[in-house]
């Protein structure tokens, strides 16, 4: 078992770090329960958050943008990619379907 240490400095943001070990994974496309649960997740998306213009307004991307600028990068410039995938969810009404493991990452993301 790895162990690993956070900074000072990023506790000092509020930010918490976590590791997650996944073993005798099999990478596919992803099964129609998943895609189902995506789908769900990306109206739920859509049904709070009318554009995505106003994604930046809402109180998590607020302190997310305000991490950043902490941080020294620009939101604007460069957007959390977390950001961008709420984009792409609120552009097109789904996300990019990749395989089963990034699908669920993508899922437990948005």
């Amino acid at each position: 078992m790895s162990v690993f240490t956070v900074s000072q400095e990023c506790l000092d943001l509020g930010l918490r770090a976590g590791a997650v070990v996944l073993s005798g994974i099999r990478i596919s496309q992803a099964p129609q329960e998943l895609q189902g649960e995506i789908t769900r997740e990306v109206e739920a998306v859509r049904s709070r958050v009318a554009s995505p213009a106003e994604l930046g307004s809402t109180p998590q991307m607020r302190v997310l943008h305000e991490i950043f600028q902490r941080v020294g990068v620009r939101p604007r410039r460069q957007p959390p990619s977390i950001q961008r995938l709420l984009e792409y969810a609120l552009k097109r009404g789904d996300l990019p379907r990749i395989n089963n493991l990034v699908d669920a990452y993508n899922l437990v993301s948005i």
